[in-house]
């Protein structure tokens, strides 16, 4: 049975993929519009909310909260809000892009 050589630009789409579907509530904390947009094409939530760091402390409480790169400066001066987070939340911290 004959093999057919295929390409590696046949391999690979250039369609970005389809959004991961989730029945949760996502919280993105963030400020950086990159990650945001970034965050906002990988994943389809039931409910989305960006909240600036400044604002973190709404976060508890979402099914997910995934915090930007920029965000764990000012999350790690609250010494209640990270336990809190861990508590309530399932969190993804973002390393840096």
């Amino acid at each position: 049975m004959p093999c057919e050589a295929i390409e590696p630009q046949q391999r690979l789409s250039r369609e970005p993929p389809e959004p991961l579907k989730l029945e949760w509530s996502v919280a993105i904390v963030s400020e950086d519009e990159t990650f945001i947009e970034t965050i906002k094409q990988m994943v389809s939530p039931r409910e989305l909310k960006v909240l600036p760091p400044s604002r973190a402390e709404e976060a508890p409480g979402f099914d997910l909260v995934i915090v930007g790169w920029d965000a764990l400066p000012s999350l790690s001066r609250n010494a209640e809000l990270v336990p809190s987070l861990v508590s309530s939340s399932r969190v993804l911290a973002a390393a840096e892009p």
